[in-house]
């Protein structure tokens, strides 16, 4: 998969992140930061050493968002093993 592809994903990831009003401050926070880090590394054509576990992390918050999220969960686990697959 591309960066463009990725970056695709990241869209379609903020966009469900924008329509999904029931998650909590803290949630939306930290997948909001998460994101931040992979945009970043995108942009930088390099990864940061921050964003080391961000395919660990999306993972972790696709696990949680399952039940009550489950588009958003699954766009998070597509961008995962994208990262996974890229290197990330």
């Amino acid at each position: 998969m591309s960066h463009s592809d990725l970056r695709n994903l990241l869209t379609q990831l903020h966009a469900r992140l924008g329509n999904t009003q029931s998650l909590d401050a803290d949630d939306r926070r930290m997948l909001s930061e998460t994101l931040a880090e992979i945009e970043d590394a995108l942009a930088q054509g390099a990864v940061p050493p921050s964003a080391d576990g961000a395919e660990e992390g999306l993972d972790l918050l696709a696990a949680k968002f399952e039940a009550d999220h489950p588009a958003l969960a699954e766009t998070l686990r597509r961008v995962a093993d994208t990262l996974g697959k890229a290197g990330i």
